[in-house]
């Protein structure tokens, strides 16, 4: 099956460090989202916590060709009112600028629109999904790397597709899911939070099924936050927007 040309868009968590000796680094991996005309930067939140990074220092391309990176006006984070279980808690959202040259640029971004639910997917549905796609750049890889040396930034993605099977985890609005070869050359798939998650359902739809923040080692599994927090964050983000 072919890969699908939206996995093309998650791109390495790259950001601007404010140290001189080695001003760039990585934290993870990084996604866009849209909700109609609005392009969002989705990551896990433990990437941005745990390098002390501040979000507006991310560097997300306008294109991958270019060196020019998209402005960000504010960020956010999705949290359901109807549980105290914090997982789905692990996600940051930054909204790309609506200055001129982002509008002009965002447009370009094909990625998901989650206003059409029609977009979206359940993992916890495991008989509507035909294969589950994955693309994030974990740490271990020895190609993924800035060399300083060469001043070159050289980031080196790792894709994995396949499914052996997903089912609900114990944590409110997140689930398991396990794909083929999740592990290759024995890499630990750290740097690989806050990568999207896709499926190609059984009628052949790319949907977007959640953002990964975890690997289980015991289960061989990834802990993905199912779409639920994020569509349910920007709906009311864009209702209180158009009630303004």
């Amino acid at each position: 099956m072919s890969q699908p040309v939206v996995i093309s868009l998650t791109m390495p968590l790259l950001y601007e460090t404010e140290v001189e000796d080695w001003p760039y680094a990585f934290a993870g991996s990084c996604f866009p989202v849209r909700w109609k005309n609005a392009l969002y930067i989705v990551s896990a939140f433990h990437c941005i916590e745990n390098h002390r990074l501040k979000p507006e220092s991310t560097l997300y391309p306008m294109l991958p060709s270019t060196k020019e990176f998209f402005g960000f006006s504010h960020f956010l984070r999705a949290k359901m009112q109807d549980t105290q279980d914090m997982r789905h808690y692990d996600q940051i959202v930054l909204q790309v600028s609506n200055e001129l040259d982002s509008i002009q640029q965002s447009t370009l971004v094909k990625a998901i629109d989650l206003s059409d639910e029609d977009n979206i997917a359940k993992l916890s549905e495991p008989d509507k999904i035909n294969e589950v796609w994955l693309k994030g750049y974990p740490f271990q890889n020895p190609s993924h790397l800035v060399d300083y040396e060469k001043k070159e930034i050289k980031p080196q993605a790792l894709v994995i597709n396949g499914f052996v099977s997903s089912r609900k985890s114990p944590f409110a609005h997140c689930s398991y899911v396990a794909v083929q070869n999740s592990s290759p050359f024995g890499w630990f798939p750290n740097g690989m939070s806050g990568s999207a998650v896709y499926v190609t359902d059984v009628l052949g739809k790319t949907r977007f099924a959640g953002t990964l923040i975890e690997f289980n080692e015991h289960t061989n599994e990834f802990l993905v936050i199912d779409p639920t927090p994020l569509y349910a964050m920007l709906k009311i983000e864009h209702s209180s927007s158009m009630e303004g």
